[in-house]
């Protein structure tokens, strides 16, 4: 009875409670959201008032003003709240003001990069192009209609549905954080994966007896690929390990500094002030040791470019050369030594810029990766989910028929097309991005005799 009684008391507590979490947790998160800009904040001389400096829309002076002016009123204070406009020579941020429309757009530019203040916003033109674009690639008119009227109920009824529950507060967390990891995580496997490719050209080297090769391709390939990218991925696990919401301020998430950022400033020799109380660079030294990376990296440009052909002149003077050698004979050397020189600089400038396309391609694992996740969550809420609400024996019919359904999507869906769409690009990573390091391929195929190939091949020409 007293277990009853007590279990009983808890649920009413805890229902008790449950009324109030939402409420709680929206004041918690103002509370905390007002706390920490009250801390940017600097005291005045006379410290009976708070001085800040932030950055608002022109348009919006007046309506900032009222706020001051409303909330001086309502806390009772007796000392007003007053804002000047000063002059700074700080770049400003971007803010470009969108509407229903053209805020999707909007998203997709910056999604990709947000434009510098008063640079050209083509979201503009976005709003143009991509449904024009997005039609010549769709290419049918029967599905388009169906994506109208789709569109226009979205439309007609945008205040009924934005009145849903759509539970996105879970789900934006989620997609942001798995969009993060994913990217990191392919371009690692890509460096790897490329790291592991040219290594395998020492094989065919020593194999066809070019120990040479090994010093004046290989070496230079691998510390020009281990020296930027594979030291970005070192950046990635350093960023992953140092910055965690326990740690000091410094090595707060809110001051982990931006790996693509760090590793555009490592080429450019450039830097990005950071934000106030936060280092730049994760560690001490950090500067000094990007810039001898990208350095070194630099040298081994001439090396991969002038080293071959260097060689091939220098074993070719000493040869002992015939004295009767016929002009011919000079100028088929004379076409060999240009094509040598040719051959070198085509090599060597596909292999630099590849380095940075096909680290980036690799970045279709987090895409399809990505597409495939989303896919089966829509068909687990859209199809299977609906047939497993109802206890009753009509809900085990319903879920009979959803479950036909889902099996079906899930089959021709997520099997089969998004097996085949996987099985290209893992195909094309391993032809371009992987063999392209270390093999030629110039080869012919060996076909045996064989009566049964003979006959087959003369049915085949007969038939024709």
């Amino acid at each position: 009875q007293v277990l009853n009684q007590t279990h009983d008391h808890r649920q009413r507590v805890l229902k008790n409670v449950a009324k109030e979490v939402h409420p709680w947790m929206v004041m918690v998160r103002k509370m905390k959201a007002i706390y920490h800009t009250l801390n940017m904040f600097n005291m005045d001389v006379t410290k009976k008032c708070l001085i800040a400096e932030c950055w608002v829309p022109v348009s919006d002076l007046p309506g900032v003003q009222k706020a001051l002016a409303d909330g001086g009123r309502a806390s009772g204070s007796s000392i007003p709240s007053f804002l000047n406009v000063i002059e700074t020579a700080e770049p400003p941020p971007t803010f470009n003001r969108t509407n229903k429309f053209t805020r999707g757009f909007q998203n997709l530019i910056d999604s990709y990069g947000v434009a510098t203040y008063r640079e050209i916003n083509p979201a503009l033109y976005t709003t143009i192009s991509f449904p024009f674009l997005f039609a010549i690639m769709f290419g049918d008119a029967g599905h388009g209609l169906i994506m109208l009227a789709f569109g226009a109920y979205m439309v007609l009824g945008e205040k009924k549905l934005s009145k849903k529950k759509s539970g996105s507060e879970v789900a934006s967390n989620k997609i942001i954080f798995l969009n993060s990891y994913k990217m990191k995580l392919s371009i690692i496997f890509g460096v790897v994966h490329m790291v592991f490719g040219v290594s395998l050209s020492v094989l065919n080297h020593l194999h066809f007896k070019q120990p040479v090769r090994i010093f004046l391709e290989f070496i230079p390939q691998v510390v020009f690929l281990v020296l930027l990218f594979a030291y970005m991925v070192a950046m990635m696990f350093t960023k992953w390990v140092l910055y965690a919401p326990t740690n000091p301020i410094k090595y707060s998430p809110a001051c982990a500094p931006s790996v693509l950022i760090m590793f555009i400033n490592m080429m450019l020799f450039k830097s990005t002030a950071p934000p106030e109380g936060c280092d730049e660079f994760m560690f001490e030294g950090q500067s000094s040791l990007q810039m001898g990376f990208v350095l070194i990296a630099l040298l081994c440009i001439p090396v991969m470019l002038l080293g071959m052909p260097i060689y091939h002149i220098v074993s070719s003077k000493k040869k002992a050369v015939h004295p009767a050698s016929s002009a011919a004979e000079d100028s088929e050397h004379g076409e060999e030594l240009s094509e040598v020189f040719i051959h070198q600089a085509i090599h060597t400038i596909e292999y630099v810029l590849s380095t940075i396309s096909h680290t980036a391609s690799y970045l279709r694992l987090w895409a399809l990766s990505l597409a495939h996740a989303q896919l089966s969550e829509v068909l687990w809420n859209m199809v299977l989910k609906q047939g497993l609400g109802s206890s009753n024996y009509v809900g085990g019919v319903i879920l009979y028929f959803m479950f036909g359904a889902w099996a079906m999507f899930t089959l021709a869906i997520l099997v089969m097309m998004e097996g085949l769409s996987a099985f290209l690009h893992t195909l094309r990573l391993h032809w371009v991005e992987f063999m392209s390091k270390f093999y030629i391929g110039l080869g012919y195929p060996f076909q045996p005799f064989s009566f049964k190939s003979i006959l087959e091949t003369d049915e085949a020409v007969i038939e024709d």
